[in-house]
């Protein structure tokens, strides 16, 4: 009767030392179908380095702008031959007309037609005429260079006005002019300035628009 306990006994515990390790090899086989998907999952995509290559960068443009005395007036071709014409009718920012003269002849071309427009030879106090700002802006300079002239108008003849920066972004170079001089009472003499601003070709080879805001 001992015998038959202590062989019922020795078989107990052979059936439950199988089964560990049918088990144990089960658990082995899981871990390694669970670290062979981890290997096959594709890393996350970088999404935060793909949208920052996309943000358009500014960059600034290096100037030395010049401001001559142009006088006003509602001429419409002022308007209507600018540049960034459409955006005369947004109220986000103050737009002025901005135009741009690729060769001398292109300069002479604005001074033709606006010279109705336009006091191209006068002077208002310490502000040069248009004419005399140009004058040494001849075939060579354009070689390299384009000139861009920004017209700024005013309900007085009190205030000055400076070019406070030129950048590109996205295909658009964008003048920005600032009041340098604005007191609170000047006279009611309509007025307005012409800005003309040489930029290197080399710098705006891709520049599809152009645009003037007042600040």
């Amino acid at each position: 009767m001992k015998k038959f306990l202590t062989l019922l006994l020795a078989f107990a515990m052979v059936c439950s030392l199988v089964a560990c390790g049918e088990q144990n090899d089960n658990s082995l086989k899981n871990n390694t179908q669970d670290s062979q998907q981890q290997d096959q999952t594709p890393p996350p995509s970088n999404t935060d380095q793909s949208s920052m290559s996309k943000i358009d960068i500014t960059e600034a443009i290096d100037f030395d702008a010049s401001v001559s005395w142009a006088n006003w007036s509602d001429d419409p071709k002022i308007r209507e031959l600018a540049l960034n014409k459409d955006t005369f009718e947004l109220s986000s920012a103050r737009h002025i007309p901005v135009y741009k003269c690729d060769t001398l002849e292109e300069l002479n071309e604005f001074k033709t037609t606006f010279s109705g427009t336009f006091t191209m030879d006068e002077t208002l106090d310490e502000v040069p005429s248009f004419e005399k700002v140009t004058a040494d802006y001849t075939e060579d300079f354009f070689l390299e260079n384009t000139l861009l002239l920004v017209y700024v108008e005013a309900g007085s003849r009190t205030p000055r006005f400076g070019v406070d920066s030129v950048s590109i972004e996205n295909g658009t170079l964008s003048v920005y002019v600032k009041y340098t001089y604005n007191p609170e009472v000047g006279n009611c003499a309509m007025a307005g300035w012409l800005f003309t601003i040489p930029v290197n070709n080399d710098q705006i080879q891709d520049c599809t628009n152009f645009d003037a805001v007042l600040k």
